[in-house]
């Protein structure tokens, strides 16, 4: 069953629902049903199943829906989207924007998703995108003059994110040059650009956003460093996942709008405040090696900048870890 999004509904009410029902709803055979269920399972979804009274979702979940997020948006945002997807599932948010960027989707396409079964950091890493459980979220915006790279539309939309996510109350935030998004030294979050250039000019960029929200033991155990949820940063008072998405999407898409019209931002000074690395001891590693010196902040493109035995340097790309922690106690 490729669409799961009449199954997941009706087994979200938190009711049980028989599977004979369910398959006459969905319109498919009782065995197909069987398998979709335990592929939600196997994908972590908790289902509860009893005999004779059927199957529903443990916790009812907190969905995505598109016409409340709408709602919920200030109305200049609103006038400048064109429409937002909501997917149960989906391999990647960013991927599927790729898709439609390049088959001519306008400016201002917004796709969230429920789960992700090829979700993607950077550098190929895997993010984990358990079913209901964070935000997922990818913007499709077009330039008549850019230059596809993650330079500072990515550290603007960095930026935007932790600024919409301090209006919600969440305190501590810090960013990770150039667009990971921390809380006390854990990751809460990150921010993949991806684009393409057009055979008649400019470009397309897809601007993908993940935030832990309520992330499960189960998929914590798949992450390869400390992390955080909005749940402990907020101490639990964690609003809506729509009202979420679209306090970022105001953020963002003003950020967007403001980059593309060349409005001024000072980005080492607004950089500044939330930066995870200044005055701390990294290493960077890049395609020319590891380089290691104390964190300085970004310059006006948004480059790296390290002391490097009392000699300013800037990099636009690399891999930057405290170098506190790339070394043993000790050592």
């Amino acid at each position: 069953m490729r669409n799961l999004s009449n199954l997941i509904r009706v087994l979200a009410d938190g009711e049980f629902h028989t599977g004979v029902s369910l398959a006459r709803y969905c319109g498919v055979s009782r065995k197909t049903i069987d398998e979709e269920i335990n592929r939600l399972a196997t994908a972590g979804v908790q289902i509860e199943a009893l005999r004779a009274r059927g199957y529903r979702i443990k916790r009812r979940p907190d969905l995505f829906h598109a016409p409340t997020i709408l709602q919920m948006l200030k109305p200049r945002t609103r006038r400048l989207l064109f429409d937002i997807q909501s997917l149960m599932e989906t391999g990647s948010t960013n991927s599927h924007l790729m898709r439609q960027g390049a088959s001519g989707a306008p400016a201002g396409q917004v796709c969230v998703a429920e789960m992700q079964t090829a979700g993607k950091g950077r550098r190929g890493k895997k993010w984990i995108s358990p079913f209901a459980a964070n935000l997922y979220m990818s913007l499709l915006w077009r330039f008549e003059h850019y230059s596809c790279g993650t330079d500072r539309l990515s550290l603007i939309t960095a930026l935007a994110v932790a600024d919409a996510l301090t209006a919600l109350g969440a305190q501590s935030l810090a960013l990770k040059w150039p667009n990971d998004l921390y809380w006390r030294y854990q990751k809460l979050g990150g921010i993949l650009l991806e684009g393409a250039t057009q055979a008649g000019g400019g470009a397309y960029v897809v601007i993908g956003i993940g935030v832990n929200v309520r992330m499960p033991t189960f998929a914590a155990e798949k992450i390869d460093q400390p992390w955080a949820d909005l749940t402990a940063v907020l101490d639990g008072n964690v609003p809506s996942r729509n009202l979420l998405a679209a306090r970022l999407l105001d953020t963002i898409v003003t950020a967007v709008h403001s980059f593309e019209h060349k409005d001024e931002l000072n980005l080492p000074q607004a950089w500044r405040r939330y930066d995870y690395l200044y005055g701390e001891v990294v290493e960077l590693e890049n395609h020319a090696g590891r380089q290691r010196g104390t964190a300085l902040g970004i310059d006006t493109e948004g480059r790296f900048l390290l002391d490097i035995n009392g000699r300013r340097q800037a990099f636009a790309c690399g891999e930057i870890r405290l170098y506190t922690k790339c070394v043993a106690p000790n050592s």
